[in-house]
């Protein structure tokens, strides 16, 4: 399956806004008072440094 440029943008700017989706619900409990799952940050890092690289891949192409 072949991607035109157009579409390569706007699945690279998905990916990064799902990035930016992981990182602010592990960021809104620190500042909202709620309580912080600790076990959750090593995840949601994880993920949005996945999907951030993913964006930046496909940005390359």
């Amino acid at each position: 399956m072949r991607f035109n440029k157009h579409q390569l943008d706007r699945l690279s700017e998905f990916f990064s806004n799902i990035s930016l989706v992981f990182f602010a619900s592990i960021i809104t409990p620190f500042f909202s008072g709620g309580m912080v799952n600790y076990f959750i940050i090593p995840i949601g890092m994880t993920l949005t440094i996945g999907f951030l690289v993913i964006s930046l891949s496909i940005i390359e192409k």
